[in-house]
């Protein structure tokens, strides 16, 4: 019988067994053995232990990548809805929070609460963050807080209950102050620009609580991060644009914006809002008039799929890829961005979407010309480390070099060999090995190597394979087993050593 024929709960349990002996890295590698495994292999994980040591010892690096955003947000829904009583302090005010929403709109089921919950891990490295950092216990009183409730009720639309807390005799005068170091979810203007209604924004801009022109700028902020015309429009429509105090109230939220926003022109209608707003009396301050579609391209096809707005970005006249050798690599960059000024950092939004793993855009990109060996030789590279099988076979299929090695600091030594056939090995991505020897990857060149990094890494599975299909150990690969304390290993390589 094979494993994808037993009972669904079954599998569970053998998958929670596997990913807790694994760890999380060679745990989410499970995903590759079949389709099925992508969302079984991630539940099993969130009943394990190991993401909760990884947010309290370690903590987590943000990231636009929406894969990732969504990872974590499941993580923390689950965690708060199915164990229903989390023992981190943030978690449990959201549970408690979520069930006092459900009182207030008379929709006390379990779907209900659940949507509420999903709303508030919007931003799912805050509170993660929050709970590490502030590492406090939950209290009663917590769920009495108006400042939550009300952040709660305005990520969840729910406008009566807005106006319930800020017209009660008890509310505090500082409920709609700026970022408090307590705050689980957000500044309530700003979260009333992101998820709000236009009656929400009313109510907000109404009540009596701060200056107008400082709610205004934390809502357009908010609604430029979250996409939101209708928003951006209300909020400039409800009086003189006299608020927008610096250009990072447009900037800052705009690549998220882009990526979040139902049309694929959101940058162009949005600078177009502002400049019919601008007059001599009011003046809008932004630095950039214009936006900067190359950059906005580059930044889109790392962490979005969204096609629309990749194509939207090349008609506009964006730089699809810089036409240049491969960029010297010699040295690590200085900044975050690419600069077209700089020869080491043209243009290569084909990189940016293959790091992303973001299949759609690939084949998108190099439909419209996207060349896998011009301005880098690390592409095919960053497709094999990601284990995605469908982009190696897209960037093979328009004349990627199956052997090419990435100069140095793309290698995480310079002094080993690190080809795309390499880094399939130490995924355990059998598949897309074969595929690879089948292109025509060269044992003879990266064989030895493989099966020395593979030795190194106790991979038993890929040592086999690399033995079966031709490649000799030598005293490396014995040293390498010995110094990771795999014994077993180095006997194999003794074995093959001296097999006539």
């Amino acid at each position: 019988m094979e494993l994808i024929d037993l009972p669904p709960e079954i599998i569970r349990e053998i998958l929670v067994h596997a990913v807790k002996v694994r760890g999380i890295k060679r745990g989410l590698r499970l995903r590759l053995i079949n389709p099925y495994f992508a969302t079984e292999v991630l539940q099993a994980l969130y009943q394990t232990d190991l993401l909760e040591d990884l947010v309290e010892n370690k903590g987590l690096k943000r990231s636009h990548d929406t894969w990732h955003i969504q990872f974590w947000r499941s993580y923390l829904v689950h965690k708060i809805t199915v164990n229903r009583d989390p023992k981190w302090g943030s978690l449990n005010i959201i549970l408690h929070i979520a069930k006092y929403l459900c009182e207030q709109t008379g929709r006390e089921d379990d779907n209900t609460l659940r949507v509420f919950v999903t709303a508030m891990c919007y931003r799912p490295y805050r509170l993660l963050e929050h709970e590490r950092r502030c590492r406090r216990p939950f209290h009663a009183d917590d769920v009495k807080n108006p400042r939550y409730l009300l952040q709660a009720a305005i990520v969840n639309r729910c406008p009566r209950v807005v106006q319930k807390i800020l017209d009660a005799s008890n509310t505090p005068a500082t409920i709609l102050d700026p970022k408090i170091s307590t705050d689980v979810l957000g500044t309530p203007s700003l979260l009333a620009g992101e998820y709000g209604d236009h009656t929400t924004l009313s109510i907000i801009f109404k009540s009596t609580f701060r200056r107008l022109d400082e709610k205004r700028e934390e809502a357009l902020s908010g609604a430029v991060r979250q996409g939101r015309l209708d928003n951006i429009q209300y909020i400039l429509d409800f009086g003189p644009v006299n608020f927008i105090s610096s250009s990072h109230t447009i900037e800052n939220g705009l690549l998220s914006g882009t990526m979040k926003s139902l049309v694929a022109d959101f940058p162009f209608q949005l600078y177009s809002l502002l400049r019919e707003r601008h007059s001599e009396r009011y003046p809008i301050l932004c630095d950039t008039p214009e936006i900067d579609i190359s950059e906005l391209l580059d930044d889109v096809a790392r962490y979005s799929s969204r096609t629309d707005i990749i194509e939207n970005l090349l008609d506009a006249g964006a730089v699809l890829q810089s036409n240049v050798a491969p960029r010297d690599q010699t040295h690590y960059p200085s900044r975050h961005y690419p600069d077209p000024a700089d020869p080491r950092w043209p243009w290569n939004a084909l990189r940016r979407a293959v790091i992303g793993t973001n299949e759609k855009t690939v084949q998108l990109l190099l439909s419209r010309g996207a060349d896998p060996n011009s301005t880098d030789d690390d592409v095919l590279w960053h497709a094999s480390s990601s284990g995605c099988l469908g982009i190696v076979r897209m960037l093979l299929d328009h004349g990627a070099e199956v052997d090419r090695v990435p100069k140095p600091p793309r290698t995480l030594d310079t002094n080993r060999l690190d080809s795309p056939f390499v880094r399939a090995v130490l995924l355990e991505h059998t598949k897309m090995c074969l595929f690879l020897l089948k292109r025509g990857a060269s044992l003879k060149a990266s064989g030895e190597e493989a099966l020395r990094r593979a030795s190194e890494e106790g991979l038993e599975s890929m040592v086999q394979f690399l033995i079966n299909h031709g490649v000799r150990a030598n005293l490396e690969c014995v040293k390498a087993a010995v110094k990771a304390g795999n014994y077993k290993l180095a006997n194999l390589f003794l074995a093959s050593m001296f097999r006539k």
